[in-house]
């Protein structure tokens, strides 16, 4: 595995400020636009089929910021010509606007096939690659950049991904010419404070800090970059401690004090049984190797583990957690409020933070204390000076009682044997045996921790050793410009290129375990101490030499060391460091006997026993409940297999929608209205919505993510996740589900959203997007012609379902006024129909036209199908359901419908097919 990207502070979700982009954006001659503006306005009267002139208003109103007078000229547009570039443009901004980032990439790739000479579009695939971390961002920024060379924003992005993706010298370059054009921007300078900190330059990098807290006081990302980057320098725990509280206390001062969400009123379990992990790192990271074992071994005792994912990213890793613990919730992007009110919901009991101040923290969802009890553990090595964080977990080594306990804005609770448990996660690669060669030491560690005092230290092993080679990797090293600076510094205290090589990123994990085959020894980073890195190490039996530093950052190495027994590898001094290293370098026979066996020395050691660990984390558990006053020592007995029974130890609560959510086969019903495209199905779902209790999920498909990316921009509400979650706050909408098919993810995600109306109570009903099945065109291939989402939620459910109809002259006539079904032919079209009406003759069903001569008659009927009771008031709030999709009629009242006028060849086509003759047949309408 290439070693996990350090932890930089990026913003989450990235700081793509769409006002200033408008603003920018506006061409200094306001005059000449207004004017074109109201020229077009009026060829555009004269001439409203103008799809060109009206794409060229919608460009221009987005230039003066009149924003939804470009959204309403584009939405006109796209009903015509999906492809329109314009129409894209605009489209693609306003969802930048609206933050669906994902959605904005479709139109805005389609506006730069049409734009290539506008910077406009650009920008905007920029910003939607930035935001997926997509190295594409570089491309659309390098051209954004050649054709407005002005344009500050474009080269606060270009700077932003450059350093993202590890071109630090390009990245300085550029963001040199950003703060030029924009010297008070404060991404721009984030990001200086980042290319500082890589480069070693942690005083410069602080100070880019402030100077964006100055100009923004409340940008919190900044102050946990200040706070990160103060201790990775050479800083007592004192300076540090200093700073986090002064920082966090300014930040608090620029704003309104934080309000507690309120939490479910419930009687205080004896003891902690629900554990909540919210962070950053669930996914190939170094904080995994120590959180997933961990995860694993409360489980085993009988705890809940909730997991809350900071992160848009998944991996092999992220399948791990949703395998091993009760929930995996993905809350990246949601306000604090929100995720608090979820952890809540869950009744978290105790709440930890694996992230700190490192990229992807949500310290924020902390302040709104949504457990009882909150900690921080493993990801971070320093206080985090956060009031509501009145926990941290460590150990007596890494935190000796006394100066640590003073300079920790947390009371600290140590673990005995240790406050880590490694697991690699993965099968290793065998130790080879060592060739005849000069002996290597090496180091992996992330470049922030290569200090100048270790610098000038290694100078000194170097120069007592004149054979000793060095090998260092680093994610940076793919830079060639970063590796020159690298080179520089060791040149400097005498290390010659010919006696150092920089390893490069690897291709897989097992590739990067092997390199270690390649080094003797390691030499830990001081006075930031590597931790996986050690780990990694030592299981591939290379002994480390670290020196115990003078705060926590500084004694991860001793606390790793001194847990094996191998406390002669710890040096005191900065002389006894390398005195330690040259003795092992020249002393061959003695570091050959320090390597053998060292792999199985390891992993019998207190650092791999997940099981012990288990143990003495549930007891820290233990002692921060009592600690909280929310329990005595005799009620607190920390749980274990045989007291805590399995499943939850607070189970769902009883409400008449759960005692009654079991149909005849004995599973949970799930009800599914089935209609065509255009049949009057978004009207008569509406109504079903409205009826108390009932929460709709509209046109939802298990098919949908196969639909052509093209037309995901159209698709991205249809999730229905998307809908749990905005429509009505259930906290399934927040899943995150990998390495699945589309239909277990479906099943997955109703089964969970099922499980959560029981508990309030509602009903669920899912109207299916019955058009993928029947006529799939353009969206997808081909038809299958059968109830998809039927059949496969019958692999968990009892499925009652019931379909409404439409008479398909007039429903073609509907659907062909659509541009996107331009290319769907008549054939094709009435062969869908026809096996769609074959389900409907069999399950039963309603037509339209008979629903809006008597809607409450046949509402009831419908009602009475899915099993839904029946409440006459829907007629005063049914029109302004707003959970649906395919909503564009002023629509608000309900009157019966007519047969419209059909040309006379477009008649003597259907009744010449005799899919029409047969389909009209069975659901009884009239030629």
């Amino acid at each position: 595995m290439p070693k996990p990207h350090p932890k930089v502070v990026q913003p989450s979700p990235p700081v793509l400020n769409t006002e200033g982009f408008v603003a920018e954006t506006r061409i200094a001659d306001r005059k000449l636009l207004r004017t074109w503006e109201a020229k077009l306005a009026s060829w555009l009267k004269v001439n409203p089929d103008d799809l060109k002139s009206r794409g060229r208003l919608a460009d221009i109103h987005l230039r003066l910021g009149h924003i939804d007078r470009a959204l309403a000229e584009a939405r006109q547009i796209l009903k015509a010509s999906p492809l329109d570039p314009y129409a894209n443009g605009v489209i693609a901004y306003w969802l930048w606007q609206q933050k669906q980032f994902a959605a904005m990439l479709g139109p805005a790739e389609i506006a730069t096939k049409g734009q290539p000479n506008s910077f406009v579009p650009w920008m905007i695939m920029g910003v939607a690659h930035t935001v997926a971390s997509d190295a594409r961002a570089l491309a659309a920024f390098t051209r954004a950049t050649q054709l407005a060379p002005n344009f500050g924003l474009a080269f606060v992005y270009f700077a932003e991904n450059l350093e993202r993706f590890g071109h630090l010298d390009a990245a300085r370059f550029v963001n040199r010419r950003a703060l030029e054009l924009l010297p008070n921007n404060t991404t721009a300078w984030t990001t200086e404070a980042s290319i500082q900190w890589r480069f070693g330059q942690i005083e410069a990098a602080c100070d880019a800090c402030r100077k964006v807290l100055a100009l923004k006081p409340q940008a919190r990302q900044a102050a946990s970059s200040l706070m990160l980057y103060t201790v990775s320098g050479d800083c007592s725990d004192q300076h540090i401690h200093d700073t986090a509280v002064a920082t966090v206390a300014a930040l608090r001062a620029a704003g309104p004090p934080p309000r507690p969400v309120a939490r479910p009123q419930r009687p205080t379990p004896p003891a902690p049984r629900r554990i909540g992990f919210l962070s950053g790192e669930l996914r190939r990271h170094s904080v995994s190797f120590f959180l997933v074992p961990l995860v694993k071994a409360l489980r085993a005792r009988g705890y809940e583990v909730f997991l809350y994912s900071s992160s848009d990213k998944t991996d092999d890793i992220t399948n791990i957690y949703q395998a091993e613990a009760n929930c995996l919730r993905t809350v990246f992007a949601l306000p604090a409020e929100e995720v608090a009110a979820l952890i809540a919901q869950d009744r978290v009991d105790i709440l930890i933070d694996t992230t700190g101040h490192t990229g992807g923290n949500r310290l924020d969802v902390f302040e709104l204390q949504p457990a009882p009890v909150q900690a921080t553990y493993l990801g971070y090595p320093g206080t985090l000076g956060v009031p509501e964080v009145p926990f941290r977990i460590s150990d007596g080594a890494a935190d000796p009682p006394g100066e640590a306990d003073r300079w920790s804005s947390e009371t600290l609770i140590r673990l005995p044997r240790g406050f880590h448990t490694y697991d690699p996660l993965a099968p290793l690669p065998p130790i080879q045996p060592r060739p005849h060669r000069p002996v290597t030491v090496g180091s992996f560690n992330a470049p922030h921790k290569y200090s100048d005092r270790l610098i000038r230290c290694w100078g000194r092993i170097a120069a007592a050793a004149p054979d000793l080679r060095f090998l260092i990797k680093f994610y940076q090293a793919n830079d060639d410009s970063y590796q020159r600076l690298f080179l520089r510094k060791l040149g400097e205290v005498g290390i010659d290129q010919e006696r150092l090589v920089i390893e490069k990123l690897k291709p897989s994990w097992q590739d990067h375990m092997d390199t270690y085959n390649r080094i003797d020894l390691g030499l830990d980073t001081f006075p930031y101490n590597g931790t996986t890195t050690t780990c990694e190490a030592l299981a591939m039996g290379v002994p480390v030499v670290t020196l115990r530093g003078e705060r926590h950052a500084a004694r991860v190495g001793a606390s790793l060391l001194g847990n094996l027994g191998m406390t002669d590898l710890i040096a005191e001094t900065e002389d006894a460091y390398v005195d330690l290293a040259v003795g092992l370098v020249r002393d061959t026979d003695r570091l050959a006997a320090l390597r053998g066996g060292l792999r199985e020395r390891f992993f019998a050691s207190p650092v791999c026993d997940a099981a012990r660990f288990g143990a003495d984390f549930a007891a820290a558990l233990t002692r921060m409940w009592q600690a909280a006053g929310l329990a005595n020592a005799e009620q607190a007995a920390a749980p274990s297999v045989a007291a805590v029974p399995q499943p939850a130890a607070e189970p769902l609560r009883a409400s008449p929608a759960a005692s009654a959510r079991l149909g005849a086969t004995g599973k949970p019903i799930v009800r599914v209205l089935h209609n065509l495209a255009r049949s009057g199905g978004t009207v008569i779902s509406k109504c079903l919505g409205a009826m108390p209790g009932v929460y709709l999920l509209s046109e939802v498909h298990p098919h949908a993510e196969h639909v052509a990316a093209a037309y995901r921009p159209m698709t991205a509400k249809l999730d229905p996740r998307y809908q749990a979650w905005t429509w009505y706050r259930l906290a399934a909408g927040t899943l995150q589900l990998a390495d699945t098919s589309p239909s277990e993810r479906f099943v997955e995600i109703v089964g969970a959203i099922e499980v959560e109306l029981a508990e309030r109570g509602g009903t669920l009903l899912i109207r299916d997007w019955s058009h993928l099945d029947f006529t799939a065109a353009p969206f997808l291939d081909s038809a299958t012609f059968t109830l998809t989402t039927a059949d496969v939620l019958a692999t968990r459910f009892d499925v009652v379902q019931t379909t409404t109809v439409r008479h398909p002259i007039d429903q073609w006539c509907s659907l062909h006024r659509l541009t996107v079904m331009q290319d769907l032919s008549l054939d094709t079209y009435l062969h869908g129909y026809l096996a769609f009406a074959e389900r409907c003759a069999a399950i039963g069903f309603v037509r339209y036209e008979d629903f809006t001569a008597a809607p409450d008659a046949h509402l009831k009927t419908l009602c009475d199908r899915l099993q839904i009771p029946f409440d006459p008031g829907y007629a005063a709030t049914w029109a302004d359901n707003a959970h649906v999709t395919g909503d564009d009629s002023p629509l608000k009242t309900i009157a019966p419908v007519r047969r419209k006028p059909v040309d006379a060849d477009l008649l003597a086509a259907f009744r010449a097919n005799g899919d029409y003759r047969s389909a009209i047949a069975l659901l009884g309408y009239p030629d």
